[in-house]
Parts: C-alpha cells; structure tokens; sequence
C-alpha cells in the first residue's frame, strides 16, 4: 500500500510568498490546494504547474465570512 503525500491547503497563492510556497511544496512533492481571490494569479500558476490530481486552485475571498465554511468544507469531502 502507498501512502498518499500529505496535503497542503495555502491561501494568498496567487502571487508573492503565498506562490512560492506553493512552488516549494509541490517541488518537495506535497499535494496542494491553492486557494486565492485572484482568479487571473490562480490560472497562472495552474498552467505553469500543470494542475491535477496533486494540485488544485480555488478562487475564493476568505473575506466572505459567509461563503467561506461551504468553500472549505466542500475541499474536504
């Protein structure tokens, strides 16, 4: 049986500290969601990444208190 890596959840990923530390952790081979509110910085780093099983996006604003335990609980079920 293999293991799956572990899976890490970064938000602001779009651009700055957030991206590179999506880029390191999917370079020491973590799965990763990457979620932002820019959608343009997201798609971006989806093609320069490939996105797939091991990577993912989600444009979402944690700033909608509302909107944002659907979002979340959606990414763990």
């Amino acid at each position: 049986m293999v293991a799956e890596a572990p899976l890490a959840l970064v938000t602001g990923a779009a651009q700055g500290i957030g991206e590179a530390v999506v880029r390191r952790l999917r370079l020491d081979g973590l799965r990763v969601l990457a979620l932002d509110r820019d959608a343009e910085g997201l798609r971006r780093l989806a093609t320069d990444l490939q996105a797939g099983d091991e990577f993912a996006v989600v444009i979402h604003d944690l700033t909608d208190l509302e909107g944002t335990p659907a979002v979340l609980d959606g990414l763990v079920t």
